[in-house]
């Protein structure tokens, strides 16, 4: 994509391929996990920062929309093999945090 703002420039542009993406990499960060877990590892870090010092990096209506779901089902596969997922981002993540408490991540680096 070039970059973050690109992917950002394509939610308006093209949502549908955002989404198709989306999928992509939730299916192979679940097939990373799984071979984590196979090879005796005990927690997931999932890094991606969503904020900057002042705010978060994308409005949240598209986190709720291109990032949420997906970060639920990554969650959610890992905790059917009783794996604690930790968020990792940097910034101010206040108009994100009720959202990262949904998706049930069991932790929130560097806090």
């Amino acid at each position: 994509m070039g970059g973050m703002d690109n992917l950002f420039i394509k939610y308006f542009e093209n949502q549908e391929f955002c989404l198709a993406l989306a999928e992509r990499t939730t299916s192979f960060i679940k097939m990373v996990i799984k071979k984590a877990i196979e090879s005796g590892e005990d927690a997931i870090l999932l890094k991606g920062d969503l904020a900057s010092q002042l705010t978060s990096l994308m409005f949240p209506s598209h986190y709720r929309k291109f990032i949420k779901p997906f970060q639920e089902e990554i969650v959610f596969f890992a905790h059917k093999k009783s794996i604690p997922v930790i968020k990792h981002s940097d910034g101010n993540l206040w108009n994100l945090l009720d959202d990262l408490i949904e998706v049930g991540f069991d932790g929130l680096h560097p806090i």
